[in-house]
């Protein structure tokens, strides 16, 4: 199951195409999320996504009061990606099935596998979804915010995509 991220810049997409047959996890510039509570949704990103908390990067405030954390994922090219997790209920209210960070697989039969993978865990997730262009799965994170993966392979272009109140809109 490799995720990778839409809209890298072109020379990472050379590299994740030589990468791309090692498991692992790609994504362009680092992403700061907004969240309720930072062990539920660290939890769900390391137990379920796969990244690991760099408790180094720890953000604790003068009060000693923890407001946000850095997830980190080691990339097969040696590098890391980076996502902080930031204490803010408000604006992750605000967020509420916004996709901050979408991914991407290879291939259609990866979405299958990470919909068995969400569903074993208890992660509320969509079917499979046609696009105009290729394939989509959603899945909703702790803060109601949706992990968007898409597949590389695509399919002809089609106006007969799929409709859906909760996962994939007009």
């Amino acid at each position: 199951m490799i995720l990778s991220s839409i809209g890298a810049e072109k020379q990472t997409r050379l590299e994740h195409k030589t990468l791309i047959k090692q498991r692992g996890l790609y994504q362009g510039p680092s992403k700061s999320l907004e969240l309720a509570n930072i062990e539920t949704t660290k939890a769900f990103y390391c137990d379920i996504i796969g990244f690991d908390h760099i408790t180094q990067f720890d953000h604790i405030d003068r009060n000693d009061n923890l407001f946000a954390i850095i997830l980190g994922k080691k990339l097969p090219s040696g590098s890391s990606l980076l996502v902080e997790l930031r204490l803010n209920p408000e604006q992750a209210k605000r967020q509420h099935h916004g996709d901050p960070i979408v991914w991407s697989v290879p291939l259609k039969k990866d979405l299958a596998q990470w919909i068995e993978w969400f569903e074993g865990h208890g992660v509320r997730c969509s079917r499979v979804l046609i696009g105009v262009r290729g394939w989509v799965l959603s899945a909703l994170d702790p803060d109601q915010k949706f992990v968007r993966i898409y597949c590389e392979e695509s399919h002809e272009w089609t106006k007969d995509t799929d409709q859906d109140e909760i996962w994939h809109g007009s």
